[in-house]
């Protein structure tokens, strides 16, 4: 039987994995704060009332599954947000929507400022490290090697600045307003 809350060891529950990930991700720099909103396709396994995930420094704006809106604790130990139904979810797809926003911080992890000279200005950069367990500092995710899914990343900047990606480019524009 599949496990429905964290174990010791902080690993996930199996009873729901990811499938796929759509991200969007607005920085801003004046404040060292960004927001992100996710979309995050699902399969529930095993029926459940909960979904957990790991997140750290992540502030949770809003969340809803379909038409519920779960409640939120989180546990800063283990670094997980667990979301409970008010009845369990049966097997099947599901789509879940979070919005939230955290600090910048210098912290080299994660997704962190950086800060570099120009013309004697002193400007700053959002750069990301997500090795081993850092992704979660960053988004509402399954932050564990064994679980894979797809991405769909979008980030939002000020015109006047360039992003870089290790993965090719899907799109670009510049958005109206």
């Amino acid at each position: 039987m599949a496990s429905s809350s964290p174990s010791p060891s902080c690993r996930l529950p199996t009873t729901v994995r990811p499938l796929h990930y759509r991200v969007t991700i607005t920085p801003a720099f004046d404040a060292f704060t960004f927001e992100g909103v996710e979309e995050i396709d699902v399969e529930v396994v095993h029926a459940t009332p909960t979904i957990v995930l790991h997140a750290l420094g992540l502030v949770v704006r809003s969340v809803s599954l379909g038409e519920q809106e779960p409640t939120v604790s989180v546990n800063e130990d283990a670094q997980t947000v667990t979301f409970t139904f008010s009845s369990p979810l049966a097997p099947g797809s599901y789509t879940l929507k979070l919005s939230y926003e955290a600090e910048l911080k210098d912290d080299l992890v994660g997704f962190y400022r950086s800060q570099y000279r120009a013309g004697g200005e002193l400007r700053y950069l959002g750069v990301t490290q997500f090795e081993a367990t850092d992704a979660r500092r960053a988004l509402f995710c399954w932050d564990e090697p064994d679980v894979k899914a797809t991405f769909d990343v979008t980030l939002r900047i000020d015109p006047g600045l360039v992003a870089i990606s290790n993965m090719p480019i899907g799109d670009e524009y510049e958005e109206e307003g």
